[in-house]
């Protein structure tokens, strides 16, 4: 039986409020998936290390700077604001400010910083790091020794797949003090791997108290290093610091300060 009269009426009036309470819900859940696809859109760019557009959203462009901080591990933060470049005449300072700008980043180069301990080469890595971060570059940080000890306790923990994916990943590997610890045979070949995956993929800087013909003592096997060095050094850029050690040089002025004035 069909429904007329005022019972149709009602019924009618009824599904035009559902139709349109329908459509309502229809367009708040509308609106609540663009704001979160965007959201994901912006996530996204930041993960893969895409530009970040600081006008549109400046507190989110701080944020990242200070996420790529905190996991580049930088056991203290140094700029070249407090470098002493006067102390070291061998470095070239024009090199250094360009090189600040992190443009060889992308063009996937290489940084090797050579000079005796104390003089400043660690600060300088340390520097290069920082601005490379306010690029919105990945950056990873470390000791040659300290990664060369977690490459054999990865793959003794049958996780070193894990490991050489993330180091590969990164933008720009800092690796410090290479010289000062010869390596084991399979640590040097696991490092040796390491930056072997990265040539022409990523950039690697490394700081080393050792000419380039001593690296064989560190990784000791002459056909090894002769293999890494063609690989590091085909695109790459030489930073010469051969000057006084800086801690040297402070010890010196704090004894002679000292001397001043026990003598008055």
């Amino acid at each position: 039986m069909s429904k007329n009269g005022p019972a149709r009426q009602q019924y009618e009036h009824s599904l035009t409020d559902d139709f349109w309470r329908g459509i309502k819900r229809c367009r708040r859940a509308s609106r609540r998936t663009l704001h979160l696809s965007d959201s994901f859109e912006v996530a996204a760019a930041n993960s893969d290390g895409g530009a970040i557009d600081y006008d549109r959203s400046p507190s989110a462009g701080a944020f990242m700077v200070e996420r790529r901080i905190r996991m580049a591990k930088f056991p203290h933060t140094k700029s070249f604001d407090t470098f002493d470049f006067a102390a070291q005449p061998s470095l070239n300072k024009a090199l250094v400010l360009e090189l600040a700008r992190s443009e060889w980043i992308e063009q996937r180069r290489n940084v090797i910083a050579l000079g005796p301990s104390g003089t400043g080469k660690t600060h300088a890595a340390l520097a290069l790091g920082l601005a490379a971060c306010q690029k919105n570059h990945s950056v990873a940080f470390t000791t040659a020794a300290a990664l060369v000890h977690d490459l054999m306790e990865a793959r003794d923990e049958r996780r070193l797949r894990s490991l050489q994916k993330h180091l590969a990943s990164v933008k720009l590997l800092i690796l410090d003090e290479l010289g000062y610890v010869p390596f084991t045979a399979v640590g040097g070949e696991l490092l040796f791997e390491v930056l072997s995956q990265r040539y022409e993929r990523g950039s690697t800087l490394i700081t080393s108290n050792l000419p380039f013909d001593e690296w064989t003592s560190v990784f000791g096997s002459e056909r090894l290093t002769g293999a890494l060095l063609d690989r590091l050094t085909h695109h790459v850029h030489i930073l010469e610091m051969n000057g006084e050690s800086f801690r040297l040089a402070s010890s010196r002025k704090r004894q002679k300060a000292k001397g001043d004035y026990n003598m008055t």
